[in-house]
């Protein structure tokens, strides 16, 4: 391949490296900073409505309290 393909396929990869690592950082704040509202920008498949965090605490609990009971 000529070097000045070779050059094009390099800047365009730093681009894309770029872009990705943006993409990145803005995904991790909306995680790091709860930002729930914004989660389906993320996964289309999360739903518009979270559990608030006190309610998945309470849930986990009552699933290690059954647990317990099955001496899992």
């Amino acid at each position: 391949m000529p070097a000045a393909g070779q050059q094009r396929i390099r800047r365009q990869q730093r681009c894309w490296r770029t872009q990705l690592e943006a993409v990145h950082r803005s995904a991790r704040e909306i995680v790091e900073r709860g930002y729930e509202y914004l989660y389906a920008t993320l996964n289309p498949s999360v739903e518009a409505k979270v559990v608030p965090a006190a309610v998945g605490r309470e849930v986990y609990d009552i699933l290690d309290m059954f647990r317990a009971s099955k001496g899992r």
